[in-house]
């Protein structure tokens, strides 16, 4: 029998803003336990908030008798270690917000700032019996500003995001100030068909289900039938990634690790592989993409959608070529069809000129085939995450109605 603890520890400050203000403060430091035990080809999950007791694993072992089916290996033998930054001061940390709201609601009297902005620390331990020693930790900091201009009937006109490991004050003001005044210039839509920036967050959904290991092999994949096959531009690129930058784990729910922290899936715009866990991977021969998730009181599956990277191929500035753009702020309720044809609402949008933000946009709506708009009309993936969130910059092409 093989013991394995699987451990997440999530502390917060969480500042709660209305009218731009900070009304209240949450703390969080919570901590869950998962126990796991494998043996003869099954395995038996126990949890617990806290830290594990012997009760805990005697409920793993007897939940082995469920019969529940593992007969991969176990991940062991491999140690590693990566942190990142702590959590602030809390009063420091209250003092800096204060500026923030305090600046940005003098110099735009006319919006109201609402939501939260916080500081985590999220940490996740793996440790078995065959040697398995993982540690990941890191501290974000989470600006998440839901903005409403007094004059609108709108429940929310426009938002100032930032994530980073540091709390920059100017940075975020400038932030705030470029998506502030640009909201405050309202122009009609231009008549030429403009490069659209998109957060990739917004698309990524439909690559997220077509390269899962599962559908992709069983046929339910857009790409099912074409691992090796050249499906996008030259310059398209996706990836698994668990680099740092990423703010995901180095390590899956079942210990996976990647050479490099990373695996290729898409590479000069053919078709690599799937992702795949040790279930995948044993049915379909697939290579391991440390793609299993799961929570601490749950046996693993095969997930990883948050693991899932475009592979940049150059500036925004190179991107665009001095051309405007149409930069997508808020985008919700989009679906794409079995045939590839992708179409969202789009309800917050900027004109973006030079490396700012200009004017704001009336609401739109945005759409494509993904394989043409990753093919033959794909512009390219940015170096620079989208407006200082944790998200990529995607530069498309696609109808603009």
């Amino acid at each position: 029998m093989i013991k394995e603890l699987y451990q997440t520890r999530y502390k917060e400050i969480s500042l709660n803003i209305t009218n731009g203000e900070i009304d209240s403060v949450r703390k969080k430091n919570t901590v869950r336990t998962g126990c796991r035990v494998y043996d003869n080809g099954c395995i038996g999950v126990a949890g617990v908030l806290g830290e594990p007791t012997e009760e805990t694993w005697r409920a793993a072992e007897e939940a082995l008798s469920q019969k529940v089916p593992y007969p991969y290996a176990v991940s062991g033998a491999t140690q590693r270690v990566r942190m990142s930054g702590a959590l602030p001061d809390q009063n420091e940390f209250i003092r800096s917000v204060e500026y923030v709201l305090s600046t940005l609601k003098a110099e735009f009297p006319g919006y109201i700032l609402s939501n939260k902005i916080s500081a985590v620390e999220a940490a996740v331990r793996m440790e078995n019996d065959l040697g398995l020693k993982l540690y990941d930790s890191k501290c974000v900091y989470e600006v998440g500003i839901v903005v409403k201009d007094e004059a609108s009937a709108n429940v929310f006109d426009t938002f100032i995001f930032y994530v980073g490991e540091l709390f920059d004050t100017e940075k975020i003001l400038a932030i705030g100030r470029e998506v502030l005044t640009a909201h405050s210039n309202p122009v009609p839509m231009p008549k030429e068909n403009l490069p659209v920036i998109m957060d990739a967050d917004i698309i990524v959904g439909p690559f997220a289900y077509s390269v899962n290991g599962m559908n992709l092999h069983k046929g339910a994949s857009l790409f099912s039938g074409k691992i090796g096959e050249k499906i996008f531009a030259d310059h398209f690129g996706l990836e698994c990634s668990r680099r740092e930058d990423t703010y995901n784990d180095f390590f899956d729910a079942e210990g996976t690790v990647l050479k490099g922290d990373a695996v290729s899936l898409f590479k000069n715009g053919v078709l690599l592989r799937g992702t795949a866990d040790k279930l995948c991977a044993a049915e379909f021969g697939a290579e391991l993409t440390a793609s299993a998730v799961g929570a601490y009181d749950d046996v693993p599956v095969l997930g990883g959608a948050g693991t899932l990277r475009f592979v940049p191929n150059g500036s925004l500035d190179e991107l665009l070529c001095g051309r405007d753009a149409i930069a997508v702020i808020s985008a919700s309720g989009g679906d794409t069809t079995p045939a590839g044809d992708f179409a969202t609402p789009v309800q917050t949008a900027y004109i973006y000129r030079d490396g700012k933000l200009v004017a704001r946009l009336p609401e739109f709506n945005f759409g494509g085939n993904l394989f043409r708009m990753f093919g033959e009309d794909y512009i390219g993936c940015a170096k620079e995450k989208f407006f200082s969130g944790s998200a990529q910059t995607l530069v498309l092409k696609g109808d603009i109605r």
